[in-house]
């Protein structure tokens, strides 16, 4: 019994350790089970951050190597003058970009450049900085199973190819302003010490990886490429960055109106209302403004140009809401009726004088320079010569209130040589283009009251200095020499020439020319019984080659006026000095008078004429000059003794000049019909506007030269990149209400003092002349002037380059145009056709 009892006991015990030994092993398990499980947690964990880690670092990389590929495009390009291919898929300039963020090289450009500013910050080199650190992780990375050792030891075709096919990488214009660079590697491992695979699949995991890079403030480089590095400007948006489709830079009010005038010109004012201002309020202040802008007001109590019951998109506001003082100002009157002789009225000023201009020539007269003669001998009705003078002069002062304009109301420069009120005589010069066998009318109109003025004799002649104030215009001449001075209204120069000295105009003309003026000699030579007294002094107009070009070249034609009074040298007389012979020998001046000069230069060639003389002196020219400079001199051989030009000009020559007649006629002002008519007006505040064009400022329109085309030089891309922009923004629901951000660039050029003085020193400097017509558009301004596009029309703009008031002054002094295509992107369809001159 003790035995099987003990047994008893032993099976027993068992029993009751059999669940215990079953609860330990169960532990056990259970604790493997966690301790795996959390090593694998901590793993994933890992893998997680790794992956994350490289996602995120290889986005950096885009928008670190994607900044330095833009400007070392931009660099190279605004250097080199080498625009992209924009005929070859690998050198676009989306895939030149594409090219350089990927492996730092790239077909179209220099490897100097690329490989000065890329410097390995590229994704090639990225990979390997990554591959670095990972293996210091205790990982592997590989790219479709290869190394990133197997990568570089690949040729550099055979490495571009593979990167290309394995890095999806694509840059593409985002709007106007912004790059965008979507990337993704497709086929990644990452494998840790043991080789096992802890990631495979693409970087990123989901979708893509984006970097949008801006391109605000970046040079854009075709002005500096176009213009040999001349011009510069940077891109910076206009605070109405995209007109299209968010605002507009011009604030327009509607309402009802009445005017004589179809447009007024003004500047806006909320407390003053005299000449030159357009009032603006809530209510009518008195009569002396050029015009009104009121929330209310009734039309017919009011004889001045009106808009009353202004609205802003249908919604009743006042204009003090809308408008600010000072800013110019343009009111639009539809469907203004009249008698058809008040269509053709185109000035403020009462009174008008017709003249009429023949070209009897079989080609035509571009810009040519008239004389106008108002006379007795060309107007015999005292009476007419009485009232023109006697009301364009009031006062006496010989300064008249004037304003020319031809037939189509286009204002036309002139300047007033000459106007004696008390002799009733005038000079008026005018610039006028006259077609073949053809005439034109002009205008002159004048008052008694309104803005004095002689006019502008620079925008009249091809060039013109009478020599005001204490230095040498630098706009028009260069020199090497301190041997001149400027003063009294003329220009004074001395000293011995021979030393390779030049005064020499920065423009350059073609024949046909006249170069007239008025000088003196200081002195000149004369003989007394046996005494010879040297006072020599030599005057010269020379035509020069360059602008370098140094006094007394044997490749220059002179026209020479020599002081002397002594039969001892053949060469002191008046003289031409054709290259290194006198073909023509004249008189000796013998006077320290001002005298009148003429020279005329046809090519083959050219003659002399002095009013102290009264002679000309011709010779043959050969090889023709076909482009000179103008140069001026006086060579004294001293310091004391001196020549003196007044004033001087150049003007077109035809040999059989036009033919002007004036109309004994005055004609008045049409009165306004007795009853008014009302009419929808508009008025529009055009400040904004104006400041972008003068801050340099860029918009982003649809039909605008994108940056991409801009690298190009090229508009064949256009669409594809659009495309390409639409595709992202749809991606990434980058739209404004539905409509597509535009990637075009337009910024304006316009060579005028008050609006861009560089460019208008440029080309003064080089005698580049502004065409009338031709778009103000960057991309089409700089391939017409300093590339080889054809000619883009455009069109003044009432408010910026055209009208007159009497605090805007005469705006076609700016030569600013825009093409109808731009004009209906910034100002709108309405807009456009409202203020387009044309």
């Amino acid at each position: 019994m003790r035995k099987r009892r003990a047994f008893l006991m032993n099976s027993t015990v068992i029993l009751l350790l059999i669940p215990l030994m079953l609860l330990l092993a169960t532990y056990e398990d259970v604790s493997s089970q966690i301790i795996m499980s959390q090593s694998e947690r901590t793993q994933v964990e890992k893998t997680y951050r790794v992956v994350s880690y490289v996602e995120l670092d290889f986005q950096r990389t885009l928008e670190i190597s994607g900044k330095r590929a833009i400007v070392t495009v931009v660099d190279y390009i605004a250097n080199t003058r080498d625009f992209l291919d924009p005929n070859d898929p690998n050198g676009m300039a989306n895939a030149t970009i594409r090219d350089l963020v990927l492996f730092g090289q790239s077909t179209q450009v220099a490897s100097n450049y690329s490989e000065r500013l890329m410097k390995d910050q590229t994704v090639l080199g990225w990979l390997g900085n990554i591959s670095q650190k990972l293996r210091q992780q205790g990982y592997e990375l590989r790219i479709a199973n290869k190394t990133l050792g197997e990568i570089r030891t690949m040729s550099s075709s055979e490495r571009s190819n593979f990167l290309r096919s394995n890095i999806e990488l694509t840059v593409a214009p985002l709007d106007a302003f912004r790059i965008v660079i979507r990337a993704k590697i497709r086929d990644v491992t990452i494998s840790d010490v043991s080789g096992k695979v802890v990631y495979t699949g693409p970087i990123p995991r989901e979708n893509y990886v984006y970097s949008t890079i801006s391109i605000e403030n970046l040079e854009d480089p075709i002005f500096s490429a176009l213009t040999y590095g001349r011009y510069y400007r940077s891109i910076e948006p206009c605070e109405y960055t995209f007109p299209e489709i968010i605002e507009r830079p011009i604030k327009t009010l509607y309402g009802n109106g009445t005017s004589e005038d179809d447009h007024v010109l003004g500047k806006y004012s909320s407390t003053a209302w005299d000449s030159g201002h357009i009032f603006y309020g809530n209510t009518y202040p008195g009569d002396g403004a050029d015009g009104y802008v009121l929330r209310n007001g009734n039309i017919t109590s009011i004889s001045s140009p009106v808009i009353v019951n202004t609205t802003l998109n249908g919604v009743p506001i006042s204009p003090l809401e809308v408008f600010n003082d000072d800013d110019v100002g343009v009111l639009i009157f539809e469907n203004v009726s009249g008698e058809a002789e008040r269509a053709t009225w185109c000035s403020l000023l009462g009174n008008r004088l017709n003249v009429t201009i023949q070209n009897s020539r079989g080609d035509d007269l571009t810009n040519f320079q008239v004389p106008i003669y108002i006379d007795s001998s060309h107007i015999t009705d005292p009476n007419t010569l009485n009232t023109f003078f006697d009301t364009a002069d009031p006062d006496g002062n010989n300064i008249p209130i004037l304003e020319i304009y031809d037939s189509n109301c286009n204002p036309v420069n002139f300047w007033v040589e000459n106007w004696d009120t008390s002799d009733k005589e005038a000079l008026i010069w005018v610039n006028v283009t006259i077609p073949a066998n053809s005439q034109v009318t002009l205008s002159i109109y004048f008052d008694s009251s309104g803005i004095e003025t002689l006019g502008n004799a620079s925008r009249v002649f091809d060039f013109y200095d009478e020599f005001d104030g204490n230095s040498l215009d630098t706009t028009k001449w260069t020199t090497n020499t301190d041997y001149y001075s400027i003063e009294n209204g003329y220009i004074k120069m001395w000293g011995n020439w021979n030393n390779q000295y030049y005064i020499n105009t920065l423009k350059s003309f073609v024949p046909n020319v006249i170069i007239e003026g008025v000088w003196r000699l200081g002195g000149y030579t004369y003989y007394r019984g046996r005494n010879v007294y040297l006072y020599d002094t030599d005057l010269t107009i020379g035509l020069v080659p360059q602008q370098t070009t140094p006094w007394l070249s044997n490749s220059a034609i002179y026209a020479w006026y020599d002081g002397y009074d002594y039969d001892g040298y053949s060469w002191n007389y008046k003289s031409l000095r054709v290259y290194d012979s006198y073909p023509a020998v004249g008189n000796q001046i013998r006077s320290t008078e001002w005298q009148g000069f003429q020279v005329i230069y046809t090519g083959t060639q050219i003659q002399f004429w002095d009013s102290y003389s009264n002679s000309w002196l011709t010779s043959g020219v050969s090889p023709p000059l076909t482009r000179f400079h103008l140069q001026i001199a006086a060579d004294t051989d001293s310091d004391t003794r001196h020549g003196y030009i007044d004033w001087i000009r150049v003007r077109k020559y035809t040999q059989i000049p036009p033919t002007v007649t004036i109309s004994t006629q005055i004609e008045q002002r049409p009165t306004q019909n007795a009853q008014i008519q009302i009419t929808a007006g508009r008025a529009y505040d055009l400040q904004p506007l104006i400041s972008c064009i003068i801050d340099q400022k860029y918009f982003g329109t649809y039909t605008g030269v994108s940056f991409f085309e801009r690298l190009e030089n090229s508009r064949v891309n256009h669409n594809k990149y659009f495309q390409l922009a639409k595709s992202i923004q749809d991606e990434l629901g980058l739209k404004y209400g539905g409509e597509y951000y535009p990637i075009g660039l337009v910024s304006f050029m316009v060579p005028n003092a008050d609006y861009d003085r560089k460019l208008f020193d440029i080309f003064n400097n080089f005698g580049i002349s502004v065409e009338e017509g031709q778009t103000s558009v960057d991309y089409y301004f700089l391939n017409y002037y300093f590339g080889s596009m054809t000619k883009t029309p455009g069109y003044r703009v009432w408010g910026i380059s055209y009208g007159t008031s009497a605090l805007t002054g005469d705006l076609s002094i700016v030569p600013f145009f825009m093409d109808n295509q731009t004009a209906i992107a910034i100002l709108g369809p309405t807009g456009a056709e409202d203020l387009l001159k044309g």
